[in-house]
């Protein structure tokens, strides 16, 4: 099935919304502090790719005392930025450490991949282009035989999109893009589509210096310059949390917002066309409404 293109706009809480670790039946080796480390966890732990009213409320609790480091039942703009931008330090972390080598194979392979990405060729690529690219690219690793039966059909907009010319190897590609480097015996295959899809919420706005939703060719190619965009945007979205104004956010509000993202997931999906009353795809729910 060919997905549906999310028109939405990202932002820095995407990545980090979405994080699941429920109390019974999380996945072997996750843990909490995964959602600092990396960003997020997978809230579809019952792998059927939606993410439920009950997983999204779990969820929270489970953040909020991650975050929450000295327990106190409240957490400050600190202790946010603190756990929530880590997975932007990581990135440019590894970053510095990666080789002129490797540095040079990525930068050419993001050249290469722009104009595929850039489907009206306006010169810019826009989330809802990014987002649709990376989830043809994971459809191709996880898929192929879809993928190959959708090029097959006269798809030319599908197959150029992922490339189409047979010299592309999508799995280097997910390799190349997902922020926090994979293990290097890690299989591309074996990412899920919430994790492909909250990488790529991350990508995006770690690249996304100017913050205008859309990466042009520097952009795009370049490596980033620190982390000091992430950070104001994550700034924003804590102030959005703390709907009271007092400098905290209380679990209860760090639930209710989890809950308008979940609801606003579920709108998003029925705008496309699935059923208004079923739990929104995980993609959805990682990227929500602009605040």
């Amino acid at each position: 099935m060919t997905p549906k293109l999310l028109s939405t706009t990202l932002l820095a809480g995407v990545a980090l919304a979405g994080a699941a670790f429920a109390q019974e039946g999380q996945n072997s080796g996750e843990s909490p502090e995964r959602l600092c480390t990396e960003g997020f966890l997978e809230a579809n732990l019952d792998d059927d790719e939606a993410v439920s009213a009950q997983e999204a409320a779990e969820t929270a609790d489970v953040e909020f005392s991650t975050i929450d480091i000295d327990g106190d039942g409240m957490i400050s703009q600190e202790e946010y930025l603190k756990c929530a931008g880590l997975w932007a330090e990581n990135a440019a972390s590894a970053s510095v450490a990666a080789s002129n080598e490797e540095v040079l194979e990525a930068t050419e392979m993001r050249d290469i991949e722009f104009t595929h990405v850039d489907r009206d060729g306006d010169g810019t690529i826009t989330q809802e282009e990014f987002m649709t690219w990376m989830e043809e690219t994971h459809r191709e690793v996880t898929e192929p035989s879809g993928v190959e039966a959708t090029s097959a059909t006269g798809s030319e907009e599908a197959a150029d999109a992922t490339g189409g010319d047979g010299d592309r190897d999508p799995a280097m590609v997910l390799r190349q893009i997902i922020l926090v480097p994979m293990a290097p015996d890690a299989d591309p295959a074996e990412m899920s589509r919430e994790e492909m899809a909250a990488r790529a919420a991350q990508q995006f706005i770690y690249r996304d210096t100017d913050a205008n939703q859309r990466l042009d060719r520097q952009e795009w190619s370049g490596e980033p310059e620190g982390t000091d965009h992430v950070l104001t945007i994550l700034s924003k979205r804590f102030g959005v949390m703390d709907a009271d104004r007092s400098g905290d956010v209380s679990q209860d509000e760090f639930v209710a917002e989890a809950m308008r993202t979940y609801k606003s997931a579920q709108a998003r999906a029925a705008e496309a066309g699935e059923d208004a009353a079923a739990d929104p795809p995980v993609v959805y729910y990682r990227y929500p409404h602009p605040m």
